[in-house]
């Protein structure tokens, strides 16, 4: 805990001595916004167990890639597409009775709609069929 708050301690110092050099000394306060502005996602050292059951310590941004996609082919599978478990049949709790679409309940919805509030791409289809 105390690590911490000298931690914060010295963050805060920092940020005053920008705030009150700003001015003077610009230069230090647009350093100061760099180096927090840029992302620093950087993937640590990734330990493995290899084919012949050593530990294998990846340190390349390309034997990380490999890593994982190692580990994720490895979980997630491909089904092939001949072979398919057919589902066992479900019963509805709440049946859905026959549906019933006639083109005067379709026009008088879409005539309904608002369409300043829709989206996009359904506002495009929407004035498209309303002309």
């Amino acid at each position: 805990m105390k690590f911490v708050n000298k931690h914060v301690s010295e963050k805060k110092k920092e940020q005053c001595e920008v705030a009150k050099q700003c001015k003077s000394n610009p230069k230090k306060f647009w350093k100061y916004l760099n180096s927090k502005s840029k992302s620093q996602t950087r993937i640590g050292n990734i330990k493995t167990v290899g084919a012949d059951k050593r530990i294998l310590i990846a340190n390349d941004d390309e034997d990380k890639a490999n890593i994982f996609g190692d580990y994720f082919t490895m979980v997630y599978t491909r089904e092939s597409k001949e072979e398919f478990n057919e589902l066992p049949p479900r019963s509805l709790a709440f049946p859905c009775d026959d549906l019933f679409f006639s083109e005067e309940v379709i026009l008088d919805k879409l005539n309904n709609v608002k369409v300043s509030k829709s989206q996009a791409l359904i506002r495009y289809i929407l004035l498209f069929y309303m002309r």
